[in-house]
């Protein structure tokens, strides 16, 4: 049985120093084998050097037990590019005291060479690393990152993942593999493609899937007002539409709400590249908030 302690842990948080101290995930957990008692688990994840993160892990494991008096488990995720940066233990000497604290690591990086497995893992753990370790190796280079995540995309679908599991995991790839619009607009495009040809029973990607749509729609409803006013107007201001359109079925589809007033600024915006830079922003801000 694992319990995570999300409130303790903002509690300790808050009685903390200042600083950055600040515990990932802090989990309470019942043995299967018939251990009595609760054990706890400190996980802390650190993405760049920090010579000071030995010290921060001791100091949440001792104010952990501080507040439960029961034992707790430290391990550490190093998710940095650095092979030889490995903080594993916290130590200290003076007039004959000492303390020698030592936790588990795991470097991401040393996964790499099992690569092809985590592609195809159905441990959703395993995914986040295979996406991880992509976003390291394309990071400047969007059209390596663009063919990888798409590959990464294709992958979700032979993992024997559930269809929620699928959209979480897509929506963390997307969060970690962002891409220039112009690739972006490429991605979608492949990705829909992909989408026809397999058959696929389910695509998370509904964002690009309405950007891609709203742009075939727009050009077939420019077709038909080229009728009457000219094939390149025409195609243009039902582009225009549609564009507008897609922002707001973005929004309302994933927050259940659209900004007040936004269908008169979008009315007033005749800028079809920036129409579809609202539309990528409308598929990838977190918050409504934020858009």
């Amino acid at each position: 049985m694992v319990e995570s302690l999300d409130k303790e842990l903002r509690a300790i948080t808050r009685e903390a120093e200042k600083g950055p101290r600040e515990c990932d995930l802090l989990l309470q957990v019942r043995l299967l084998n018939g251990q009595s008692g609760w054990f706890y688990f400190q996980v802390e994840v650190q993405a760049q050097h920090d010579k000071h993160f030995a010290r921060r892990v001791y100091v949440y494991n001792y104010r952990v037990f501080d507040r439960f008096g029961e034992d707790v488990c430290s391990l550490a995720i190093l998710a940095d590019t650095s092979a030889s940066w490995r903080p594993d233990r916290h130590t200290w000497q003076r007039f004959g005291c000492c303390l020698d604290f030592r936790f588990p690591t795991v470097k991401l990086t040393d996964l790499r060479p099992r690569l092809a497995e985590l592609e195809t893992s159905s441990n959703p753990f395993a995914a986040f690393v295979s996406f991880h370790l992509w976003t390291q190796a394309t990071r400047g280079k969007p059209r390596q990152r663009m063919t990888a995540k798409l590959n990464l995309t294709r992958g979700l679908y032979r993992r024997g993942l559930s269809r929620d599991q699928i959209h979480k995991l897509w929506r963390l790839l997307d969060w970690l593999m962002t891409l220039p619009p112009p690739y972006a607009l490429q991605f979608g495009e492949k990705l829909a493609k992909y989408e026809q040809e397999d058959a696929v029973p389910y695509i998370c990607m509904f964002e690009q899937r309405g950007i891609q749509k709203g742009l075939e729609q727009g050009r077939q409803e420019g077709l038909e007002q080229g009728l009457e006013r000219g094939l390149e107007q025409g195609l243009e201001q039902g582009q225009l539409a549609e564009a507008r359109r897609t922002v707001m079925t973005l929004l309302a589809a994933r927050f259940g709400q659209v900004p007040a007033g936004l269908d008169e600024t979008l009315a007033g915006q005749n800028d079809l590249d920036e129409l579809r830079r609202l539309a990528l922003r409308a598929a990838q801000v977190e918050r409504l908030e934020d858009f």
